[in-house]
């Protein structure tokens, strides 16, 4: 059981187990031009906050309870009609950017100044990326940076966890400590709405995989990492490593939906998940 929407569960996301971030740039009910009061409505509202949908099913173990950016000319600008008409966020790739507990500051935090109580597994998660890039911007280059981060998130450690798109030539989900644990494509990203799916089982062989709008037979194998990575903050739009503005590794492109499963999600669930987002985007 389930709320239908056109013939989509759109809660289908919450029907499988560990989901703990779920931001999604389609639901206005959750997004906000202010502090929490004002839905976003028209094309280019200034988005302030988004909230974590995921965080009324699991509380403190959520990803922090909202993301936001109380700077106005670093928030991204919301837009409708969209992909099968859905609504979506624009990043410009030059400031834009959204964030949770950033510099020491908390910003959606579950209790007192903590911005997740769980702790995510580094060989074993699952995360759903749908976005659409314009063929102007693939791989542009900003500041001194080569490459793009749409997701990032890092902890107490070294490690963290982001969705980087590297110039020239790569389309790289990384999970970095010391340099070690990526998971590549090696292959171009392509213009159109897309979601690349990064399924983490494991730190040897080739056991993980990324693959696109959920055609695994098309997977890229990879290791995780080992050990694990208490939440301390989170960013999409750029990286999250408390030096956005002096690495300018900002994204340019849309973001429609993004989705952050604290384990390895079996193959029904994959075939839950994946069939939710095929359906909600016309994605074949």
């Amino acid at each position: 059981s389930g709320l239908i929407y056109q013939g989509l569960f759109v809660d289908a996301p919450l029907t499988v187990s560990k989901l703990i971030g779920w931001w999604d740039f389609n639901d206005t009910s959750n997004m906000y031009t202010d502090g929490g009061s004002t839905n976003v409505s028209s094309d280019e509202d200034l988005l302030y906050r988004i909230n974590n949908k995921a965080a009324s099913n699991v509380g403190d173990n959520a990803l922090g309870l909202y993301l936001e950016q109380s700077t106005e000319t670093n928030r991204p600008k919301f837009y409708t009609g969209g992909t099968n008409s859905k609504n979506y966020v624009k990043f410009d790739g030059s400031d834009n950017f959204i964030k949770g507990t950033e510099w020491g500051t908390d910003i959606g935090v579950v209790n007192s100044d903590e911005f997740s109580s769980s702790t995510v597994s580094l060989s074993a998660h699952t995360v759903f990326f749908v976005f659409e890039t314009p063929s102007s911007a693939l791989y542009t280059t900003t500041g001194s940076s080569t490459h793009q981060a749409p997701f990032s998130m890092w902890g107490s450690t070294t490690k963290n966890i982001s969705f980087r798109s590297q110039a020239p030539g790569e389309q790289r989900f990384n999970i970095t400590g010391g340099g070690s644990g990526n998971l590549d494509t090696n292959t171009n990203l392509t213009t159109g709405t897309q979601y690349w799916t990064a399924l983490i089982n494991g730190t040897s062989g080739s056991s993980s995989e990324i693959y696109k709008n959920g055609d695994n037979s098309t997977n890229y194998d990879g290791d995780g990492q080992s050990g694990s990575l208490n939440p301390q903050g989170l960013t999409i739009g750029a990286d999250s490593d408390n030096q956005i503005l002096s690495q300018q590794r900002f994204f340019n492109g849309d973001i429609y939906e993004i989705l952050f499963y604290n384990k390895t999600l079996n193959s029904n669930e994959l075939s839950t998940i994946e069939t939710y987002l095929n359906n909600k985007y016309d994605i074949s």
